[in-house]
């Protein structure tokens, strides 16, 4: 389950105002390329620079700023992971069984043989016990 850092480190706040900052100066940026008036040029840019500021004068606000983005974005980030789960499951997953299942090929040789005796493979014998410790 994803936790909710109620109480950031320093480091923890510095790092979330740099991203405040770039995230800022990207909307800034795409605003000025859309050629927007300088007074929401100035907007933009002064609240990305608000959360630099709040870090290094006042942290508690920045840490109410930080578990508040942690708040809301905590279900988001839960949906995105289910979707995610949901594509590479459906998308990747289930098309290479299928081909395996179409073509006949059961890599875990999973097939019922009634006349085995067990289901052992034997694997040849490590030749001494320092291979173990030299995996590759």
């Amino acid at each position: 389950m994803i936790h909710i850092n109620r109480n950031p480190s320093r480091r923890d706040l510095w790092v979330f105002a740099v991203c405040w900052l770039l995230a800022g100066l990207l909307i800034t940026a795409r605003l000025w390329w859309k050629a927007y008036s300088s007074t929401t040029l100035t907007a933009a840019g002064g609240i990305s620079l608000l959360a630099l500021v709040l870090a290094v004068i006042w942290p508690a606000a920045l840490r109410k700023l930080y578990v508040g983005m942690m708040i809301v974005t905590y279900p988001l980030g839960v949906v995105i992971s289910y979707i995610i789960l949901f594509v590479v499951f459906f998308g990747v997953f289930l098309p290479i069984g299928l081909l395996l299942r179409c073509l006949g090929r059961d890599p875990l040789e999973r097939a019922w043989d009634p006349a085995a005796t067990s289901y052992w493979t034997s694997r040849p014998a490590t030749p001494t016990l320092k291979r173990y410790f030299q995996q590759f």
